[in-house]
């Protein structure tokens, strides 16, 4: 396992880049037999979702809590 350290700029690029890649390959696909899941780039977006959805959350709470 690899550790990447990123600013919120740069999780916002890598995440918009990814976004518009896995859009891109989800509109090429639709006639083929292969799915996202055959692609791991697929994988890495979806483990930043994931990060995104825990960071909205420690935000939220934070601000819910400092107010």
């Amino acid at each position: 396992m690899r550790t990447l350290h990123l600013t919120q700029d740069q999780f916002d690029v890598l995440y918009d880049l990814l976004e518009d890649t896995i859009n891109d390959i989800s509109n090429n696909i639709e006639d083929m037999d292969i799915t996202l899941d055959d692609y791991e780039i697929y994988h890495v977006w979806q483990n930043l979702n994931k990060l995104e959805g825990k960071l909205w959350l420690i935000l939220n709470t934070l601000e819910w809590h400092f107010g």
